[in-house]
């Protein structure tokens, strides 16, 4: 799937982002049934799961890893504030 950009800048951006959003577009009955079939697997296999489809669509394995207080220590305060809430 290639990924579509646009500009705001470029000249005809409203109408190609009105044709994108349009409610019958985001209607696709393909869509539909392959994020029902993504969601139905994540929540049978869990974090397994958005493991394998975190490689599969953005191409990278993610590792697991274990939040520890000194990782949480190392990253922007805003940003372990909202993982402790988590």
């Amino acid at each position: 799937m290639r990924m579509r950009r646009l500009s705001t800048k470029d000249r005809g951006f409203e109408g190609r982002l009105k044709a994108l959003t349009r409610y019958d577009a985001a209607q696709d009955p393909t869509v539909q049934k392959a994020v029902r079939k993504i969601l139905a697997d994540v929540r049978k296999r869990g974090d397994a799961a958005l493991r394998a489809y975190t490689k599969k669509f953005d191409g990278v394995a993610p590792r697991e890893f274990e939040l520890t207080p000194n990782l949480i220590d190392a990253i922007p305060r805003e940003q372990a504030d909202a993982l402790r809430a988590a």
